[in-house]
């Protein structure tokens, strides 16, 4: 049985420009991997202080977004054990990261509820969303508009290829 290549070893190849390498030895998660990566990458270039992977006791969920929920016909729940968010940025602000737009709404259900403030930062625009966001606290952006020019022409050639190999890596 071969040995599957390691997450660090395949984003620092599509980092390097080796994408064939991503291409031959890829699994289901990797683009979302590096897109996460890429995202810690801007962080870091602009300046903006953050920890990565916290970890969150769930919260009772407020009246308010419950009636926000339900008016919009959803209903919210919260985890059993613990949120781990990606990115812990200043002031309580949450940020997640994934890969379409469509998702990105998604987690404004799962996530706005618990923090002060939640931006949710996507690669992809989606042809179609089913549930858009509906809570004050939430932000969706595409990843182009959160960062500064400067970092983003600094990445630009990653970015434009994770979004070239969707559907070759997986």
């Amino acid at each position: 049985m071969a040995k599957k290549t390691e997450w660090s070893t395949l984003i620092d190849a599509f980092l390097n420009y080796q994408y064939q390498l991503c291409i031959n030895n890829g699994r289901y998660g990797l683009r979302g991997r590096i897109f996460a990566n890429l995202v810690k990458l801007l962080l870091i270039y602009d300046n903006i202080p953050f920890e990565s992977e916290v970890s969150f006791k769930p919260k009772p969920i407020p009246t308010k977004f419950i009636e926000i929920a339900r008016n919009h016909g959803e209903n919210l729940k919260t985890r059993k054990n613990q949120y781990i968010i990606d990115f812990l940025i200043k002031n309580d602000i949450w940020l997640e990261v994934t890969l379409n737009e469509q998702e990105a709404h998604k987690k404004t259900f799962k996530y706005a509820h618990q923090c002060k403030q939640l931006i949710v930062l996507y690669l992809e625009k989606s042809s179609f969303v089913h549930r858009k966001n509906v809570f004050p606290n939430a932000k969706i952006m595409l990843v182009d508009e959160y960062f500064s020019t400067d970092s983003l022409s600094r990445y630009k050639t990653h970015i434009h290829s994770l979004r070239k190999y969707k559907g070759i890596i997986p």
